[in-house]
This record gives structure tokens, C-alpha cells and sequence, in this order.
């Protein structure tokens, strides 16, 4: 997961994952731009009743702190799928109280106003994009005999 890079596509942002030293970052994928660090990612392992059964027995569970010795309360925690192509992040209540100790999980819940994200691995999305685009589009080569066969020409 060291490098990976998230796409949220409902909140328009885009989340690279990194291991200790560098933090988990966060910037805009449209709009005003924005970077920032949101903290430190400490794997919890694989946790079992994370998911709906039918998705796995257990799920990959990463939180992220404040603090690069892991050692503070968790700010928000990451549930990766077991295949790890998707995940939906939950801030906890840390990074809500004001002067709390996830002084940087709490900005971005502040610009955001949402506590709960949904995100997929860019590299999965691409193939769900091309998808999508293949079945909205009309066929190449043949779209003009199709669309003449059907008005009955």
C-alpha cells in the first residue's frame, strides 16, 4: 500500500498513502487546491467483522495518527476491501472535539464537513472509467450499419 493513490470520487479529493516517515496526504482533485498532510498511517491488521460477510471474513484496518510513533489516539481509520481496490474511512471522535488531539484529520473534516468517505484505488478506477465509457459510447466502426438496421435501412 506504501504509495498507492485513492481516488474519493463524491468528496473530489484524491488520498496517497505512505508509510512512516512520510504522512498520508490529501489534495483536490478539482476546485480550489488543496494539499495537506492528514497523519500517520499504523496498520492495525486484519480485522474480522469489519465487512458484510460476503466481501471477506476479515478486512485490512489502517489508522491514521497525529503522532509518527503511533503512540496517540487514532484521528480516522481506513477498512480496505480484501483485495484491497476500495475502502471507506471513518474519522473518529478525536479529530471532532475542538483542540483535540488530530489537529490535522480535524481541517480537513472542517473543510469537508464529512466524516465518512468512500474511495478506490486510482489504478482500479481507471478500469471501471474505461467501463463506463465503453458502455455509454456507441461502436466504432459499426455504430452507423447498427443504426441503419434498426430504422430498417
Amino acid at each position: 500500500l506504501n504509495g498507492s493513490l485513492w481516488w474519493v470520487p463524491e468528496q473530489g479529493l484524491m488520498i496517497s498513502m505512505e508509510l512512516p516517515p512520510a504522512q498520508v496526504s490529501i489534495r483536490t482533485a478539482w476546485g480550489d487546491y488543496m494539499h495537506f498532510d492528514i497523519g500517520y498511517a499504523s496498520f492495525v491488521g486484519h480485522v474480522g467483522g469489519a465487512t458484510h460477510p460476503r466481501w471477506g471474513a476479515t478486512a485490512l484496518t489502517v489508522e491514521v495518527k497525529d503522532d509518527v510513533g503511533g503512540l496517540g489516539p487514532s484521528c480516522a481509520n481506513f477498512v480496505l476491501d480484501s483485495e484491497c481496490t476500495g475502502f471507506t474511512v471513518g474519522v473518529t471522535e478525536h479529530a471532532l472535539g475542538a483542540g483535540g488531539a488530530c489537529t490535522k484529520m480535524a481541517k480537513l473534516v472542517q473543510l469537508q464537513r464529512v466524516v465518512q468517505w468512500v474511495g478506490m484505488r486510482v489504478n482500479h478506477g481507471i478500469s471501471l472509467l474505461k467501463d463506463i465509457h465503453e458502455r455509454s459510447t456507441s461502436f466504432d466502426g459499426d455504430a452507423q450499419a447498427i443504426t441503419l438496421g434498426l430504422v430498417g435501412g
